[in-house]
């Protein structure tokens, strides 16, 4: 395993509240204690918050429940006032527009200037940074470094540097960036190097950066031409077309945790915030007043305005922890799935998702602290054989956490590493808190039936924060390759009604598993639906049959309560047909009612039964056939053919034997669309007699034959014509000439004979010409014969 790479989860985890008031308020609140005038700075230290008007700086040592007047800096505050603040260890430093830069070290007591060596216009400091012991200042004069072991002279530190006014520094990664000048470029320092280097932006030559912000494995530029994006290392810039308003000037950034905020500027101030590292915006409040500077805080989002200090409560209860995988492609950072995760007492249940990755993955693992500075391993997730298609898919698994790891999780050391079978790359950052308003959580297991059984073939986690939702999560496993994936509303057991397409892969790559993120939003109703069990997910695949379907239900979601089998009762015979002296019996006779007892839902969703029959006691493959009754639908009445189709599909296509007792189990299954849970099976003994008077079966139809429609062209409906050798399910599908299924016709359980019909009442569709195919499937074996109709009214 020596040449597997360590491709860490960017966990930027996120929390949120589950029910309840919004972790972003409505409203911001305002800090009575400070002034109403213009907050310039903010900083947070390790036990305390600041906050400085152009005049006086302020502290909190609760976390911003009271606030006090530190000391007066020793400057002329109308020509020399604050104009940037960095809280960094022990000590506060203050950057002034026209006195330099002075330092605290004990909370803003008493002010000293640390160094000399700032003259002219170095003197006016518009932003500070710190990258290991520098202390660096942006001026009007370019960039200065003090040295904080030994703080005696401020050097000079803008060699190569084309432009003065340094407006915002950055620590990045190993690189000091700076947003200087108005020529559309950022300027780049990485450790070591002698000189700066000039990074164009994007197209607008004079954009001018205001503000830098790191987030994961990116880094973000809020400028007068919008956001920008590039790698840690500042480089190949990438504007975010769309984020904002055109002409929108981005004058602050701040991050809670994994979530982002940002101050825009455009006809009146606004807050954004951003779940994907600055790909997407949601506009959350306006402003009525200038907008100066934030601050993030787990807790709080703190604004710094033209008429004082605000906040957003951003306080929650319930965890919900998020992260992003990064990889980087052609020198830029691309991401490539991540994880939902909740946290239940002491139990993480995480959903692990990642798709289109470079190399095939190997295997999930659960960190505290970072594995290559010797984090401790907390439990392997999952292995995989690396396989040529292994580039997309997911995991579901749950820890069990102690108090210390839960105290770990809060304090940002846990990371999730994704090891692929490529030494070269390696990604990861740590677990963060993402606060979210007034969020709905819901979540789904996929399942798909093959041969008889009822399988999970992924999970998904979703956010619902007023009307956005966000979908995590992955399908994998599935039989076919996956055509698309739909958001529908509907009832488990029915079909829905088409409410969004989310995906599409019409070539099946990269095969049959993927994992993906959406967010889209939901009108007033769809919410609604949501809320009451209502939407569903549907992923499509390259099989006539193929569907695994799961309904968004609320989070954390249990299974319904098991159901029995009342009727017939355990260790009954039925014989089905006529024995073998005896007359055939009429296939359409009722021959026998599945009784099952009533269950409930914990949750109070809705409980759709289903009944399932085996040769084999465990419910293998090949030998075992499902049949759903419906919602709340407790009887399942089968007539001598019903019977002897089930009887055949536990045969998987070999011959039954005739007059001979088989040994059946069978048992009850209640699902609330998203879970499963199994009734205890009991035995039932089936003899198949003679149906039909032309048995044996070799006299039925040897092939299954579509004979087409009738009429044809048609309104309003036509009646397809097809034989069918065996007993089978049946299904009718229409589709539009751009591929898209307009309708569909379950004939339901049909016994094997001649000349089939199946009425399809498209009197809904406009006229045109429509693509349509018939599906038989019986146990696994699914055939399908296509034709076309032309619709004209």
């Amino acid at each position: 395993m020596e040449n597997i790479n360590m491709l860490r989860l960017v966990l930027p985890g996120f929390l949120v509240l589950s029910g309840g008031a919004g972790a972003l308020a409505q409203e911001a609140r305002r800090v009575e204690a400070l002034p109403a005038a213009e907050i310039v700075a903010l900083a947070a230290g390790t036990d305390r918050l600041y906050a400085a008007t152009f005049s006086r700086v302020y502290t909190s040592l609760d976390g911003g429940e009271s606030w006090e007047a530190a000391a007066s800096l020793p400057v002329d505050a109308q020509d020399h006032g604050v104009y940037a603040l960095l809280a960094h260890e022990t000590n506060l430093f203050a950057g002034t527009l026209g006195s330099g830069v002075f330092v605290s070290s004990d909370g803003g007591a008493s002010w000293s200037s640390p160094g000399s060596g700032l003259t002219g216009l170095a003197r006016r400091v518009l932003s500070l940074a710190v990258r290991g012991d520098s202390l660096y200042a942006g001026t009007d004069a370019g960039v200065y470094v003090l040295n904080l072991q030994q703080p005696a002279v401020w050097q000079d530190f803008s060699q190569g540097l084309g432009a003065s006014s340094v407006r915002t520094l950055a620590t990045s990664g190993r690189a000091l960036v700076a947003g200087a000048g108005g020529s559309g470029q950022v300027w780049v320092r990485s450790s070591g190097a002698g000189t700066w280097t000039s990074i164009p932006l994007g197209p607008q030559p004079h954009a001018i950066a205001y503000t830098l912000l790191p987030s994961g494995s990116f880094l973000l530029a809020g400028t007068s031409d919008g956001i920008y994006r590039s790698s840690l290392r500042g480089d190949g810039w990438v504007h975010l077309q769309g984020a904002f308003p055109q002409g929108a000037d981005v004058l602050a950034l701040a991050a809670c945790g994994a979530r982002l905020y940002a101050g825009v500027q455009h006809q009146g101030y606004a807050l954004y915030s951003s779940d994907d590292h600055g790909a997407t915006w949601v506009l959350r409040n306006q402003i009525p007043a200038s907008l100066l500077t934030l601050l993030g805080r787990p807790d709080r989002l703190w604004v710094g305005r033209g008429d004082g200090l605000w906040y957003y409560d951003l306080s929650s209860t319930t965890p919900l922890f998020q992260a992003s995988f990064v990889e980087e492609e052609q020198g830029q950072p691309v991401l490539k799935g991540g994880a939902s995760a909740t946290l239940s007492g002491h139990a993480l249940h995480l959903v692990v998702f990642f798709s289109a990755l470079r190399h095939p993955w190997a295997r999930i693992d659960l960190y505290e602290g970072i594995p290559e500075q010797g984090g401790t391993l907390i439990q392997n997730l999952a292995l995989a054989v690396p396989a040529p298609a292994a580039h997309s898919g997911g995991v579901e698994a749950t820890v069990a956490l102690t108090e210390a790891q839960i105290q770990a999780l809060h304090a940002g050391r846990f990371y999730l590493h994704l090891s692929t079978i490529e030494p070269s790359v390696r990604l990861g950052g740590p677990v963060q808190v993402l606060p979210v308003v007034a969020p709905v959580l819901a979540g789904t297991e996929l399942s798909e039936r093959w041969q008889g059984l009822l399988l999970a073939r992924g999970s998904m986690l979703a956010t619902l924060e007023k009307d956005r939702l966000r979908l995590a999560g992955f399908f994998s496993g599935l039989r076919a390759p996956w055509s698309q994936v739909d958001l529908y509303r509907g009832v488990p057991g029915l079909p829905g009604e088409h409410v969004k397409n989310l995906l599409l892969n019409f070539s099946g790559d990269p095969g049959t598993d993927m994992g993906f993120n959406r967010t889209l939003t939901l009108t007033e109703g769809q919410v609604q639906d949501l809320l009451d069990g209502l939407l569903y997910l549907a992923v499509q695949t390259l099989r006539p049959d193929g569907e695994v379907r799961g309904q968004l239900l609320s989070h954390p979601n249990r299974a319904p309560g098991t159901s029995r089998i009342l009727t017939p009762p355990g260790g009954n015979t039925i014989l089905i047909g006529g024995t073998e002296a005896g007359d055939p019996v009429d296939p359409d006779t009722p021959l026998a009612t599945i009784s099952l007892a009533p269950a409930d839902d914990p949750d109070g969703h809705r409980v759709v039964y289903l009944w399932q029959a085996s040769r084999d006691p465990a419910f293998g493959p090949s030998t075992t056939t499902t049949v759903e009754l419906g919602v709340d639908s407790l009887n399942l009445p089968l007539t001598v053919a019903g019977l002897a189709a089930v009887f055949e599909a536990a045969w998987s296509g070999h011959t039954p034997p005739l007059h001979t007792p088989v040994a059946f189990y069978h048992r009850a299954v209640t699902s609330d669309g998203a879970r499963f849970s199994y009734g205890e099976a009991v035995t039932l003994t089936l003899v198949r007699g003679t149906i039909t008077a032309d048995e044996p079966l070799a006299d039925l139809p040897r092939r299954f034959v579509l004979h087409g429609n009738y009429p044809n062209p048609f309104y309003p409906a036509t009646t397809v014509v097809f034989d069918l050798p065996a007993a089978a399910e049946v299904t009718v599908e229409v589709f539009n000439l751009l591929g898209q299924r307009v309708l569909t016709v379950p004939a339901g359980l049909l016994a094997a004979g001649p000349s089939h019909r199946v009425q399809v009442d498209a009197a809904a569709l406009p006229s045109g010409s429509y693509l349509y195919r018939l599906v038989m499937q019986r146990g696994d074996t699914v055939q399908v014969a296509r034709g076309k109709m032309s619709l004209v009214r």
